[in-house]
Order: structure tokens, then sequence, then C-alpha cells
């Protein structure tokens, strides 16, 4: 991108474009029942199409290889510390039938200095952003078209060409309507919990997708199924079920509850926590090195792509094993707690970067005390690794540090004041385990701190097609 082209996104045009974005729904709501603009970033994320497309397929191939893992070892009680923070609901439902049936996900990376996309996560629960996303990149395309004079047939043609990472979604449950063997244009209920802090982006499909079928949204606790297992919200029936909402957070006593359980056959991604928990990408990365030659799933050319795209990543145990260069140890924790620098901690079961620890940031004040918040009076890094390497209850894992640069952007904060800040990029892709070729341009958020937050100090950036942007600038 030459930012000399961004001369005509004008103060005047950058705030109607920030306000139309929100006003379509790109915010959150507090759990005090507040509305909160989801920050923009003015500059775009432009990406030659062919690397788009790629990322695309690598991380289907990351997805189709985690689901076969997590499949060959979710009854071996040697990896039983996987779903140790699991509810009941959750343990419940780890079925290979389920972990199947993935009908999206969200692919998270880092990209390093080589710009090399590195893969920190799997989201198979709510892979939130598709709607968010396209309505920052939608929006932007149009904003930007019509400062550059452009007719409203070419900017709309524009948006067509970038891709849809909502139609994609939609493109997905499509398809597995009819690989269920089903005709017609599926009816669809979104379901999510009360107080869901993405409402706008549940109106948002709601909106789009009711274009073409009928889409109603209701909350966990109204959902009820009839003797066929098909969803019932307000008395009417539909087709297909779309959950938004985690596991931890439905009533194990509920319809909804025994119907994910058994997996219902109208029930779009099922209850897949496994694939989630960062302790897979462990177990992933080691099955891809070798290191685990019973978990012998993976053909040589997944366990090279999975090698080149996942970061080091390992229990933190007070066991022996391989660092982050290859190396022998004797004791996992004893070597993270000595290269701080070098590594990442996390919960292997949480989300929304809460339980995420930065070695090269452990010295600092507020991160310390973080770490007292987890683990009262561990006194430090040390003291909290010591803790951590021993905690079953819901352990953590060890990953290198992916050394991603940081570079300016320009964020339009909720008031609409602009604000210039140093900030990490992350880089998603959506995947699912179908054969509809998926032709969104992903989703990128940036964050004032290596732990990418859209509400941290950051925003959404809006993603284009490299081909489509030249077609707006010239």
């Amino acid at each position: 991108m030459n930012r000399a082209d961004l001369h005509v996104m004008t103060p005047a045009v950058i705030d109607s474009w920030a306000r139309e974005a929100w006003n379509s729904g790109l915010v959150v709501y507090t759990p005090e029942g507040r509305v909160v603009p989801i920050p923009l970033v003015v500059e775009p994320c432009v990406i030659e199409d062919a690397a788009i497309d790629r990322l695309a397929r690598e991380a289907r191939a990351v997805l189709d290889a985690s689901v076969r893992v997590a499949c060959a070892v979710f009854a071996d009680p040697r990896y039983q510390w996987l779903w140790a923070g699991f509810t009941d609901l959750e343990r419940q439902a780890l079925r290979p039938q389920n972990l199947r049936r993935v009908t999206t996900a969200r692919i998270d990376c880092f990209v390093d200095r080589d710009g090399a996309e590195k893969v920190l996560e799997l989201n198979a629960t709510i892979p939130a952003m598709q709607g968010y996303s396209d309505i920052a990149t939608h929006g932007w395309i149009r904003a930007f078209g019509r400062a550059r004079g452009l007719s409203p047939v070419d900017v709309e043609a524009a948006v067509a060409a970038n891709g849809s990472n909502a139609a994609d979604l939609l493109a997905c449950l499509d398809e597995s309507w009819r690989t269920a063997g089903r005709e017609g244009t599926p009816s669809i209920l979104i379901v999510c919990r009360r107080g869901d802090a993405q409402q706008g982006e549940l109106s948002h499909y709601a909106t789009t997708w009711g274009a073409s079928r009928e889409v109603a949204r209701c909350f966990a606790d109204e959902v009820s199924f009839d003797d066929q297992q098909r969803p019932v919200a307000e008395g009417r029936t539909y087709d297909l079920l779309y959950r938004h909402v985690f596991g931890r957070r439905i009533d194990g006593a509920s319809p909804l509850a025994n119907a994910l359980i058994d997996g219902g056959p109208f029930i779009r991604n099922p209850i897949t926590s496994l694939l989630e928990v960062k302790g897979l990408v462990a177990v992933v990365h080691q099955a891809a090195t070798g290191e685990l030659p019973d978990l012998d799933v993976l053909d040589v050319a997944e366990r090279d792509l999975l090698r080149r795209m996942l970061p080091w990543t390992r229990l933190l145990a007070e066991i022996p094993g391989h660092d982050v260069d290859g190396g022998i140890v004797a004791d996992l924790a004893r070597w993270t707690a000595a290269n701080p620098a070098r590594v990442v901690v996390k919960r292997s079961w949480d989300y929304g970067g809460k339980s995420v620890f930065i070695g090269s940031e452990a010295r600092d004040v507020e991160i310390v005390a973080k770490m007292e918040t987890v683990y009262p009076g561990c006194g430090g890094w040390e003291g909290f690794i010591a803790q951590a390497a021993r905690d079953t209850d819901n352990p953590w894992v060890v990953q290198g540090l992916v050394d991603a640069p940081s570079q300016p952007v320009t964020v339009v904060e909720g008031n609409g004041a602009l604000r210039p800040i140093d900030a990490w990029l992350d880089r998603n892709a959506y995947a699912h385990l179908g054969q509809t070729v998926l032709r969104g341009p992903g989703v990128v958020r940036a964050s004032g701190g290596r732990i990418v937050n859209i509400l941290g100090g950051g925003g959404l950036v809006p993603v284009l097609r490299k081909s489509v942007y030249e077609r707006l600038a010239r």
C-alpha cells in the first residue's frame, strides 16, 4: 500500500466510515449493558491475493490435522491433562463425531520478522469476527471508493471482489445442510447467551443472511427441540442451529445441553473444546516433529507444514523434553523459568488473552501484579512458573515467542478521535472441513501490546486483497 493514496481519507471521510461501521453493529456490549464501539485502524492491511488464498488453504490443513490428532488422543489417559479444565458438559460432549463436525474455525497467527505466519491457537466455539471484519472492510472500501470518485457500481464490484467472511460462514452452513442429504435453503436459528458481548455481530448475521432465508436469534435458555431434534424458538421450528455460546456458559440441565452432548443432527459447531485448548497445539507440534512416534496420524506434507507454521509449544511441567531449539532438557519448567525472553506462557484452557504472560515483560510491575492474582505469593516469574508447572486443575503451556514486529497505525477511537500508536497485528484465517472454497480475506486485529485484543488499545484493521486495492487506487 502506498500511504500517499490515503490522502483522500480525510478526517471527515474517516469519521463517516467509523460512525457508519458502529451504527452497523461494530460494537460490543458490556455486562452493564453499555454499547462500546470497536476501534478501527485507518490504514488497511493490503495482502497479495495469492497469499490470502494460500493462508486459507493452510488454515484448513491445520484444522484437519488438529481434528485428527484430537480424535487420536481423546480416549488416551496420557493426554487427560488436555481437558483438565473442562466443565462437565464439555467433558460429556468430548466425542470424535463432534470433533469432526466443525462448521467453522478461526486460525490465529502472528507474522514474524521474516513474513511467515505462525499459528498461535485455534478457535472453534465462537470463532468471531466474520461479521465485524466485513463491516470494517466493506465500509472502508465504500468510503475510500467514494472519496476517489468511483461510481456506486464500481465500488460495490470492489466489495464483492474482496470477498466476505460472513458469506463464507453462511456457505459452510449451507454445505453442511446439503452434505446431510437435505435440499432447499435452510432456515437458521442463532443461539447466544444473555448478555452476549457480540450482539452487534449477530445482528449483522441476521440481517445479511436474512436476505436469502429465514434467520432468527434467541438465548440459550429459550431454545427447545422437537421430536426430530430440530431447534424450536417462540413456537417456530428451524432447520439449523448456529451456536454462539461457550459450553461452559450453558446450563447442563437445559435442552440445549442435552442436544450438544448428543451432537444433534441440526446443530452446527457442536462443542469441540478439545480443539481450542492451547495444549493441543503442543501435542500437534510434537506429533509433527516426531517426538510422539505412536501418534502417527500425519503424512509427510502435513508434518512439514505444521513444523513451519506452529511455534514450539509444550506442556509446562517439571518433565524432560526438547526446548525451543530442539535441545534436550531435563526439566521444561526450570528451562522456562531461566529463559523468559524466549517464551510466552498460557493457560491451556482459557480465552480472551486473560491468562497469557509474555516472559520478556515478566519484570514489569503490572505483570508481576497480574501473576500475583493467579498465584498469590508467587513473588514473580520464577515462582509463578514453579506453581504453574504443578497446576493440574487447568495446566499451562509454554510457547516460543513469535518475534512479530510492531508498526505505526492510526486508530479511530470510539469517540471519533484519531490516535497514532505502535501496534502489533495478527493475521487470522477461517477454515472448515467441507469442500466450499472460502473467499473472504480473513481478519486482522491490532493491539498496543503483544497480546492482541481489539479493546486493549488497538482496533480492527480493514483487510484488502491487493487486486481490489489497486482497482480502487488507480
